[in-house]
C-alpha cells in the first residue's frame, strides 16, 4: 500500500503547525499496488517517535480496496497541545489481504 500526495509517494506526512483549538484538514491518496483485494483497513497516525497522534479525526477513509485501486484519505488534525515545530507523522495501516 502506498500513500500519495499530489501523485507522489510519501512515507512521512508533514502536517506542519496548527494553533491549539484550530483545525487543519489533509487529503492524501491510498494506492493498493498489490494484486490482492484488502479489507478491514484500520488507519492510525504516529509521530516520528512512535507515539500515537490522538487529535486526528478521519473524515474519509477506505475500509476495503480492490487490487490495483486508489482511494481518498481525508483527516483533520486539531492539536490539544502547542508544538514548537511542525508535526511529522507516519500512517500506520492494518488490513487483511484477500487471496483469490
Amino acid at each position: 500500500m502506498k500513500i500519495l500526495l499530489n501523485k507522489t509517494e510519501v512515507s512521512i506526512l508533514d502536517l506542519g503547525e496548527v494553533k491549539i483549538g484550530e483545525s487543519k484538514t489533509y487529503e492524501y491518496t491510498l494506492e493498493n499496488d498489490s494484486g490482492w483485494d484488502i479489507k478491514e483497513i484500520e488507519l492510525s497516525l504516529q509521530d516520528i517517535n512512535g507515539e500515537p497522534v490522538k487529535e486526528i479525526s478521519f473524515k474519509k477513509n477506505p475500509t476495503r480496496m480492490e487490487a490495483h485501486s486508489t482511494a481518498t484519505l481525508v483527516f483533520t488534525w486539531t492539536p490539544s497541545i502547542e508544538i514548537k515545530s511542525g508535526l511529522k507523522t507516519q500512517l500506520q495501516i492494518k488490513a487483511l489481504e484477500i487471496w483469490k
